[in-house]
């Protein structure tokens, strides 16, 4: 399996209002260039990011047929996001076990 390009890692996955419908989102989704994203990151009213949706859960749910759901509802799925400063050491990012 051929490993990811840098170009990947860099670019920022798409960010969508806490208050967008699902289907709203899957639509933008499905006409962007780009589709090779696996998350979305959802922002808050003053566009301060509260966390990360998988698209696979989100087509997941399309296909359920809640289309008028919105991203609020589905904030107990979300996956938590940080901010990584560039010189942050590797173990306060992401601390293994034993090191902490």
């Amino acid at each position: 399996m051929p490993l990811p390009t840098l170009s990947q890692f860099l670019d920022y996955p798409p960010g969508f209002p806490v208050a967008t419908p699902l289907g709203e989102v899957m639509t933008t989704l499905g006409q962007s260039a780009d589709t090779s994203c696996g998350y979305i990151i959802v922002v808050d009213e003053q566009q301060r990011p509260i966390g990360a949706l998988s698209v696979k859960q989100l087509w997941n749910c399309a296909a359920d047929g809640a289309l008028s759901t919105t991203l609020a509802q589905l904030q107990h799925a979300m996956e938590p996001i940080i901010q990584v400063e560039e010189d942050q050491p590797l173990a306060v990012v992401w601390p293994f076990p034993g090191t902490g």
